[in-house]
């Protein structure tokens, strides 16, 4: 009688040959990860390579999906972009941060009402997310519904009191409905978070010049748009010819003022559910 292997036995010998039955998913997750690094140090073409791989390894990684979809954004590729969340959501529809990356995409492409769409969708699958009313906030004022966008602008500062890109987006709104002072307080709150952000300054320096604060607006405008125009002097500051060369920067300024708030794309870390 031939010696049998036991089932346990038979068991071993085939993880031994095949590898353990989670093996491939683990080493997709890990080439995620290496694929994550490269994304924050901005090496867009070596992390959607991980991500690739992760994928072949695992086609069901939503998250590698979802951070390959990032990786082409960065790329300038939304097109791309937007089709790896199609399927990271296909595959997670759970994941809100698909619909809120995928949103993002949506609104550089100026498809703003699939933006909204995206974005409620986030919202409700995680209501705790100011990021996701920012964004919503932002395709709504791109729609024309000012209020609808500073309702958003609300909740995501009710959420996060020190978000300040949300103060930013809502003085944008807020300038456009005619509220000005009410945009020179948020453009100054969202300075005093972050002193830093140059389209605080630069939305809060049009606002001033457009009131006649010359000295206000170049004060703002001067070390972020990388010119000091202080040196003027304020005895300049009258003469009609030297006027006329100020506000003729100050228009250049409107071909660069964007909404401040569309938060990059966001990595998804783990598999979702473990």
């Amino acid at each position: 009688m031939k010696p049998s292997l036991s089932p346990t036995v038979l068991a071993l010998l085939v993880i031994c040959v095949l590898g353990s039955p989670t093996a491939h998913a683990q080493t997709s997750d890990n080439l995620r990860e290496r694929g994550d690094g490269k994304y924050r140090a901005r090496d867009f073409d070596g992390a959607i390579a991980d991500y690739t791989e992760a994928i072949r390894l695992d086609p069901t990684n939503s998250s590698a999906f979802t951070n390959r979809g990032a990786a082409k954004n960065g790329k300038g590729e939304v097109d791309a972009a937007i089709l790896d969340e199609d399927e990271a959501i296909r595959l997670n529809p759970q994941g809100a941060i698909g619909y809120l990356n995928r949103g993002n995409y949506k609104y550089a492409k100026g498809n703003y009402r699939g933006g909204v769409a995206d974005e409620s969708e986030a919202i409700r699958l995680n209501p705790g997310d100011a990021r996701a009313y920012n964004n919503r906030g932002n395709d709504k004022v791109a729609l024309g519904d000012f209020d609808g966008g500073i309702a958003d602008y609300n909740e995501a500062l009710r959420l996060s009191p020190q978000f300040a890109h949300a103060f930013n987006d809502r003085a944008i709104a807020r300038n456009k409905k005619g509220d000005i002072n009410g945009a020179l307080a948020d453009y100054g709150e969202a300075i005093r978070l972050n002193p830093d952000y140059s389209h605080a300054y630069v939305g809060r320096s049009k606002i001033r010049n457009a009131r006649g604060d010359l000295s206000g607006a170049i004060a703002d405008s001067s070390d972020k748009r990388g010119q000091d125009l202080r040196v003027l002097g304020d005895e300049l500051l009258n003469h009609p010819f030297v006027c006329g060369i100020i506000n003729h920067f100050f228009e250049g300024l409107n071909l660069g003022l964007v909404q401040g708030g569309r938060d990059k794309p966001f990595l998804q870390f783990g598999r979702p559910g473990l």
